[in-house]
């Protein structure tokens, strides 16, 4: 039996996270968000406090380094971010071998791109969407959310394209670029329900003619 994983990147305030939780009830599967940083913490010595601040944050090693990047840097020869990716992206291939599931952002499509069964969606809205949804959910003032939302984008957009070699967002590297203001949260998370369904059905050694070459590669 095969495990089938949905992976969602996101544009920031798109409703990625709330998404991935309505489906997450509707296929009866779990999803990991931030609860991919408790478990790379559980597999490390580090504290999620640390892992938290760096998480989908590129950050150069030169660039606000305090006393305690320094010290991981002197003794893992690595920055903290570098060491996070690492275990988040090998706690998502041992998710894939375990269970079905649903993994948002951490570069989670590249990180499975060898994997069949996977469905990798970006969810995406226009900016005052976005702007307005972020508004309502922090309680905060529309420059505010305006500045927020362009800010965390740029972080994500930086953080994959460092990691994969790859564009944020790219469409050759996603099965479904969606616009979640189309058809609100809910709607989304069923039309995604849908689509995850029909992949599940796929016998396996059609999807294994359909994978005999890569979907992209670095």
């Amino acid at each position: 039996m095969h495990h089938t994983i949905l992976t969602i990147g996101r544009e920031y305030g798109s409703g990625g996270h709330k998404v991935a939780r309505m489906l997450s009830g509707l296929l009866n599967i779990p999803y990991y968000d931030k609860e991919l940083i408790e478990k790379a913490a559980k597999n490390s010595a580090l504290d999620p406090k640390d892992l938290e601040c760096v998480d989908e944050h590129p950050v150069s090693p030169f660039l606000y380094m305090d006393a305690k990047e320094a010290a991981h840097i002197a003794r893992y020869g690595q920055t903290l971010g570098d060491t996070l990716y690492q275990l988040q992206s090998r706690i998502i291939r041992q998710m894939a071998e375990k269970e079905s599931c649903i993994i948002v952002g951490r570069c989670g499509n590249y990180v499975l791109r060898n994997r069949p069964y996977c469905l990798h969606v970006f969810l995406y809205a226009p900016l005052q969407v976005r702007i307005q949804r972020v508004m309502e959910r922090a309680k905060i003032s529309e420059d505010e959310a305006r500045i927020l939302v362009r800010k965390t984008d740029r972080m994500r957009r930086s953080y994959y394209n460092y990691y994969t070699d790859l564009r944020w967002g790219g469409r050759d590297q996603f099965d479904l670029l969606m616009d979640s203001s189309v058809l609100g949260i809910e709607g989304t998370a069923e039309m995604l329900k849908a689509a995850y369904q029909q992949l599940v059905k796929i016998p396996e050694s059609e999807m294994m003619n359909r994978f005999s070459e890569e979907p992209f590669t670095k």
